[in-house]
């Protein structure tokens, strides 16, 4: 068991660190990292899991994705596709959070605040599910916060309104909510 836990926490630290610019890592602690069942999606950027024996909602950092469920707005387009990519990646997975240091641990609605890892397999790479939204024209970045990897997420969603993702595309959304 204990090898079990290197074979899914390196890889993700492996990733972290090349992702993060020297600045970023000498100014923050080093991160909490859970592993997490998620046992429901709410939509394309908050789901639900179970961490031991206690059930918790999620909001992914740095992220924004059309609204689904909101009181006060209609379904924005995209939304449903958003909602059903993060289901087909996370529903009934294990999947790895890890905290961010330079921001709050939960938002104004009590949710925590989290980056999500995803390994399928052991010895399989590993997803970063907060940046493949982006990449993949899923969600805008979200960058009224600090949060380490504010400019890469810039640099996502350019490169996928660039391309035409998801979103971005002109058969869908066009970058419009």
């Amino acid at each position: 068991m204990y090898m079990s836990h290197y074979r899914i926490i390196l890889p993700i630290a492996l990733s972290l660190l090349a992702c993060t610019s020297v600045n970023a890592v000498e100014n923050t602690t080093p991160p909490r990292i859970q592993k997490a069942t998620v046992i429901r999606v709410v939509d394309g950027d908050t789901f639900v899991v179970k961490i031991d024996r206690t059930t918790e909602t999620v909001r992914l950092i740095g992220i924004d994705t059309p609204e689904l469920h909101h009181p006060t707005k209609t379904v924005e387009c995209f939304g449903k596709e958003a909602s059903q990519n993060i289901s087909t990646l996370l529903l009934n997975k294990e999947v790895t959070l890890m905290d961010e240091s330079l921001g709050t641990n939960r938002d104004k609605y009590g949710r925590l605040l989290r980056y999500a890892y995803l390994q399928e397999k052991p010895f399989t790479p590993v997803t970063f599910i907060n940046a493949a939204m982006i990449k993949n024209g899923y969600a805008y970045a979200y960058t009224r916060f600090d949060f380490r990897y504010k400019e890469q997420f810039k640099q996502y969603a350019q490169n996928a309104k660039d391309h035409d993702r998801g979103l971005w595309s002109k058969n869908t959304c066009k970058g419009k909510r």
